[in-house]
């Protein structure tokens, strides 16, 4: 690599493609220009590049013009795919759904069958301890005679006694 002018060969020779295609900056072309005039290898390089680009620009004009499309043929497909009869997919759907109503019944049946005699054997609910204590297992004389003796005894301290006439103590509606 030798130095010629202001830039080196290896400098030239990477803007020869921008030179030739007129992309530089003419500060730049001035100096690609000055290179190219002292320097006889960037020179030939600089030629065979000129002339690829020229012919290349040549062969450019006839792409396309051997080959001439054929809009009718191209049209019928594209019509043949868009008006196309269509496959009924109404059909599949309403098989599917009688699939899955004939599988529903088949595991539902048996569970409903089966089903019927077991309710007896469900878990009873205990019942809350404070229902517990208020109900009476049976109703008999004794106990009658009992509950009513109990209500003449709580009248009778509230017909001694009258009614207390102080407010209710705030502690007496809370929980223990």
């Amino acid at each position: 690599m030798t130095k010629h002018s202001r830039i080196s060969c290896y400098q030239c020779q990477s803007q020869l493609s921008h030179y030739v295609h007129d992309e530089l900056s003419p500060l730049q072309r001035r100096k690609v220009a000055q290179h190219l005039t002292s320097c006889a290898d960037c020179d030939r390089i600089y030629r065979t590049e000129k002339q690829i680009a020229q012919q290349l620009g040549s062969e450019m004009l006839f792409v396309g013009r051997g080959h001439v499309p054929d809009f009718a043929t191209i049209w019928a497909s594209v019509e043949h795919e868009v008006f196309k009869p269509k496959s009924q997919p109404a059909r599949y759907s309403v098989r599917h759904g009688l699939v899955a109503i004939v599988l529903m019944l088949a595991l539902m049946l048996p569970l409903m069958w089966l089903g019927r005699g077991t309710s007896s054997d469900l878990v009873q609910q205990p019942v809350p301890v404070i229902e517990a204590a208020t109900q009476m297992p049976l109703r008999t004389e004794a106990a009658t005679d009992v509950a009513l003796n109990i209500n003449e005894t709580v009248e009778s301290i509230i017909v001694r006694r009258g009614l207390p006439d102080a407010v209710p103590v705030p502690s007496a509606t809370q929980t223990p």
